[in-house]
């Protein structure tokens, strides 16, 4: 369907001067719950640079819309999350990584989805997501036959 970009969510002037998940020990992280996807890429981020995810403490919360707003008002020194939404917030964004989203459907199912497809085909709502920021729209629409 589309790809869309994680990062690091700071404050304004990133006054800590974070650059990457080698910076976040030590500091308030806002973290999705355990078992949520960014969740898992947050710690999967820290073991590759060489912080244990055990050291990193902070407010466990259920949306990447919490997590930009515990760092907007100060709850927390950092969150992982998505570049899109923050600019109201008045946070930057220290971009990771980038995350595709798919849908894997059986034959049988591929006529439900077509609407979903014809809409990633209309340039009014790409316009739309593009605009959002954060989303790649590269591969959009697209349907891929895959053969075990």
């Amino acid at each position: 369907m589309w790809r869309r970009e994680q990062g690091l969510l700071v404050p304004a002037g990133n006054p800590l001067g974070i650059t990457g998940p080698g910076d976040l020990a030590g500091r308030v992280v806002a973290r999705r719950e355990v078992g949520a996807g960014t969740r898992v890429l947050l710690d999967q981020l820290l073991v590759a640079s060489d912080v244990a995810p055990h050291d990193v403490a902070g407010p466990e919360l259920h949306s990447h819309l919490e997590i930009a707003l515990a760092v907007a008002a100060g709850i927390a020194d950092v969150g992982l999350g998505l570049r899109v939404g923050i600019t109201e917030l008045r946070l930057e964004f220290v971009p990771l990584t980038w995350e595709s989203h798919d849908i894997a459907l059986g034959r049988a199912a591929l006529g439900a989805v077509q609407p979903l497809v014809a809409a990633l085909h209309d340039p009014t709502v790409r316009d739309s997501i593009l605009a959002l920021g954060g989303y790649d729209l590269g591969r959009a629409g697209g349907v891929e036959a895959v053969h075990p």
